[in-house]
C-alpha cells in the first residue's frame, strides 16, 4: 500500500502489486542494519483503495499508530540502554573507585533516567487516548518528538559513559544507539513533528475563533 497526491491535491491510497515487471525492489542500507527495500515504479498501474477523498483519513489513522509504535520502541531501547549504563558504571573502576562515584557521571546517568521516564509518560498518554477513542493527534506527535529528540540524547549519553567499551562492537550497547538513531528520523524527525504539531494547534485555534 502506498499514498500518493493526486492532480487535484487530494491524498489517495493505492494497492501495489509486487509481481509485475514494472516494479523493482532493491536492498537499501539502514542505520541499524534492518532489511529495507527501495521501490522503483515504472509506468506501474496500481489499484485505488476506496475513493480518492478517503485517503487522507486512512493515512492519518495509520500514521498515528505507526508513530506511537516508533515512540514505544524508542522507550524500550532507551530503558535498556540506561540499565546497561547503570550496571557498567557501577562495576567499572577507575582510580580505585567505580565510575558511578563521580558526580559528573551520576548527573548524566540521572538525565538518562529522567529523559526515558518522560518519554514513557508522553507515550502512555498518546497510547491511552488512541486506545480509548479520544482525539490523539497532538499527543502522538508529542510522543514522536520526545522519542526523536530526547531519545537520541539518552543513547548518546549512554554511549559516552561507556567510554572505549562503547566503541567495541562486540559489546551490545551500540545496537541501541543505532536503533534509536534510526527511529529518530523514521517518518519525520523532531523538526518535522514540531511543524505538524504547530499546524494542529493553529488549526484548533482557528476553529475556536470561528475563522475556519
Amino acid at each position: 500500500m502506498a499514498p500518493a497526491i493526486t492532480d487535484a491535491g487530494d491524498i489517495a491510497l493505492f494497492l501495489i502489486s509486487t509481481n509485475k515487471p514494472s516494479i523493482t525492489i532493491s536492498n537499501s542500507s539502514t542505520t541499524n542494519r534492518e532489511l529495507h527495500g527501495e521501490i522503483t515504479l515504472n509506468q506501474h498501474h496500481a489499484e485505488l483503495l476506496g475513493t480518492v477523498n478517503e485517503g487522507k483519513q486512512a493515512l492519518t489513522w495509520t500514521l498515528e499508530r505507526i508513530h506511537t509504535a516508533i515512540a514505544a520502541s524508542a522507550v524500550g531501547c532507551c530503558a535498556k540502554a540506561t540499565e546497561m549504563m547503570a550496571e557498567y558504571t557501577s562495576e567499572r573502576e577507575q582510580f580505585g573507585r567505580p565510575l558511578s562515584h563521580n558526580q559528573a557521571v551520576t548527573q548524566r546517568a540521572a538525565d538518562c533516567y529522567i529523559g526515558t521516564d518522560a518519554m514513557r509518560l508522553v507515550l502512555w498518554q498518546a497510547a491511552w487516548r488512541r486506545d480509548s477513542g479520544y482525539p490523539a493527534a497532538e499527543e502522538v506527535r508529542t510522543a514522536k518528538w520526545w522519542s526523536a529528540e530526547v531519545g537520541q540524547q539518552v543513547v548518546h549519553d549512554v554511549q559516552h559513559l561507556h567510554g572505549g567499551m562503547g566503541a567495541d562492537i562486540d559489546y551490545p550497547v551500540h545496537r541501541y544507539f543505532l536503533w534509536v538513531k534510526q527511529l529518530e528520523n523514521m517518518l519525520g524527525g523532531g523538526s518535522a513533528q514540531l511543524s505538524e504539531l504547530g499546524k494542529l494547534i493553529a488549526s484548533k485555534a482557528k476553529v475556536a475563533a470561528g475563522v475556519a
